[in-house]
């Protein structure tokens, strides 16, 4: 089993990497690994502790756990939790971020949200409901958009199905990652400042 962890998710959700492994390992049914996880990093003070959390967070429902009883088949994800990381099909929320159409160089109008049933399987291909894989893809996009319509390219902005089976959004990765870095940086310059 695969789980891609979103530093972005896990701010949003108040929880540290092993509570969102945790809550993965519960809602893949994996209580044999997750009992595994935690006897063999955490003593059953932190344990308690950690559950408490996940309770107090509304992510997780058992009585089990407040009695120190640590019956894992019992613990169940709440709807808050799903709603939250929304484990459902995140397709339609791609779809309403991709262009609707452009105007080409010849002046045509050019429908990019065309064969959209192949373009869900791609979709479903890459992100193999992973959101932080969905949130990537999301991110890339828009990303690609901005920078498109700043440059005046947004003309050659590929059709969906096209652009997933390239994986067009690869070229915008590192544009994206560059972009933020940049953000972070210290943007005064020498000479700028008057004493």
């Amino acid at each position: 089993m695969v789980i891609d962890i979103s530093l972005e998710l896990l701010d949003r959700l108040e929880l540290s990497p092993n509570e969102y492994f945790s809550l993965e390992l519960i809602r893949n049914k994996e209580t044999k690994i997750l009992s595994k996880f935690l006897e063999e990093n955490f003593t059953s003070e932190q344990i308690t502790k950690f559950f408490n959390k996940l309770i107090k967070l509304g992510y997780i429902t058992s009585n089990s756990y407040v009695e120190n009883d640590y019956g894992w088949n019992n613990v169940k994800l709440s709807n808050t939790y799903r709603q939250l990381v929304k484990l459902d099909d995140l397709f339609e929320e791609f779809v309403d971020e991709y262009p609707k159409s452009v105007i080409r160089t010849d002046g045509t109008t050019d429908y990019l949200r065309i064969d959209l049933k192949t373009a869900r399987l791609y979709y479903h291909k890459y992100v193999n409901g992973v959101r932080a894989r969905h949130d990537h893809l999301i991110r890339c996009l828009q990303f690609e958009v901005e920078e498109r319509k700043r440059e005046g390219s947004l003309k050659f902005m590929l059709r969906m199905v096209k652009w997933f089976n390239t994986q067009a959004w690869t070229a915008y990765e590192d544009k994206l990652l560059d972009s933020r870095a940049n953000e972070t940086v210290d943007n005064t310059k020498y000479g700028t400042e008057i004493e």
